[in-house]
């Protein structure tokens, strides 16, 4: 039962996405426990956003998943996405107001990107998930005093690496997305055409973290995920990307 409710939430994508939120806070603040309530929020409303995903994502995910969560057609998994989102907001008033402001807009992409369909537009699909996803980061930097000096170069950082994730995954997933009719990237120019594009962009994405000295740590991360393109290796560079958000936080709170 535990793993179909950890599925339906997307538990490990969550959790990254908590780590970067933390990446946020710690970019100027010194880790202690007024970062307890930043990734929680950050956790709960992007978990209640991947739930409300899989409710409408039936199809596709029976391919791309190998079967469809019992959550995900059921007024539990409904009620399960309205205590997710209440709980972040919730919590969220712990926060400054402009953090709250920031808390309000990841729920409204998370809803938005499901409700409208998102996915089925190519391109804006991966522009709309490498913009929404370092809302976390965003979150965390308003969550402290004042945001840093030089955050949205940061943020711009991380939007173009999650971006490149993004086609990542459609690379992985599509398969799954050329049967149910979904036009990624991937099935548009080819899974050839994507993997250059994604190789240059994670090259380009190497050169910025050179640039931003917070961010070195992800160097390495961006070297390993374009050579685990290169090969083919989709999901384990999908899954470089995500370690690499946790060893930000870590590299920012030393």
């Amino acid at each position: 039962m535990m793993n179909g409710f950890f599925g339906f939430i997307r538990l490990r994508i969550c959790i990254t996405i908590a780590f970067i939120a933390a990446s946020g806070f710690l970019l100027q603040n010194r880790p202690s426990a007024a970062i307890i309530p930043v990734v929680s929020v950050a956790f709960l409303i992007f978990a209640g956003g991947y739930a409300y995903n899989n409710m409408k994502d039936v199809k596709e995910d029976s391919f791309n998943r190998g079967g469809i969560n019992p959550l995900s057609g059921s007024r539990a998994g409904l009620a399960v996405v309205s205590a997710l989102f209440l709980t972040g907001i919730g919590f969220s008033a712990m926060l400054p107001l402009p953090a709250v402001a920031v808390a309000l807009l990841m729920l409204a992409a998370s809803v938005s990107y499901s409700a409208l369909r998102i996915k089925q537009y190519t391109l804006l699909k991966n522009a709309y998930t490498g913009l929404s996803i370092p809302l976390a980061f965003l979150f965390g930097c308003f969550a402290g005093h004042a945001p840093p000096e030089g955050f949205m170069a940061y943020y711009s950082a991380l939007s173009l690496f999650i971006f490149t994730g993004s086609m990542i995954s459609d690379l992985r997933d599509i398969r799954g997305d050329e049967r149910t009719g979904i036009g990624t990237l991937a099935v548009r120019m080819g899974f050839e055409r994507t993997k250059f594009l994604s190789c240059a962009l994670l090259a380009m994405c190497a050169l910025l973290m050179l640039m931003l000295p917070a961010m070195v740590i992800l160097l390495p991360f961006a070297l390993a995920a374009l050579a685990l393109v290169r090969m083919n290796m989709m999901s384990r560079a999908h899954s470089v990307g995500g370690a690499s958000m946790i060893a930000l936080a870590v590299w920012m709170a030393a």
